[in-house]
């Protein structure tokens, strides 16, 4: 049986021979796209080890900073705004603030101490009248509205402060 000027078997043989040049050329085909694809991914996974170790390296130095920002705040003030510029004039605006109560208290206690000698109390009795209001103010009793609530600052720590004049002998 012959077709054309082929037999079949040569005809089978030649279909046979073209199907497996094909198939190996579909083989290669994919054998190169897979080599190309795992070249590919071998390149992204070491970007993204890179890049892991990167973060790792900044997670890290983050960790650290959180440790220095914390050790720093546990410090005294003053020695924080040494450090801080930024700190130094909100430090220096507060310690000013603190400077000027500090004087308008001693202003009172003197005009006190005036005021004491000028109805005829010795230093000592108006020093130990300011100890009995101060417990006063600490307590809520005073006579004109200057209880320790009235201010949240110091209704905060009046209990605080009203232990440690206790244990200093001052109640």
């Amino acid at each position: 049986m012959t077709h054309g000027n082929t037999s079949w078997q040569e005809f089978g043989q030649t279909f046979v021979d073209q199907s497996r040049e094909l198939n190996q050329k579909v083989t290669d085909e994919i054998l190169e796209r897979t080599e190309r694809a795992l070249v590919s991914a071998k390149e992204k996974i070491k970007q993204t080890e890179e890049v892991n170790e990167i973060l790792k390296l900044r997670v890290e130095k983050a960790e650290q900073e959180a440790r220095d920002v914390k050790a720093l705040l546990s410090r005294p003030m003053r020695e924080i705004a040494e450090i801080s510029g930024d700190f130094q004039k909100a430090y220096e605006q507060q310690q000013q603030i603190l400077a000027n109560w500090i004087l308008s208290q001693k202003a009172y206690r003197e005009t006190a101490v005036q005021l004491g000698i000028a109805v005829g109390k010795t230093a000592e009795e108006v020093q130990d009248l300011v100890t009995q209001n101060a417990n006063a103010v600490l307590e809520n009793r005073t006579e004109h509205g200057n209880d320790s609530n009235t201010n949240p600052l110091v209704k905060e720590y009046a209990s605080t402060i009203l232990a440690i004049r206790k244990k200093n002998g001052e109640v």
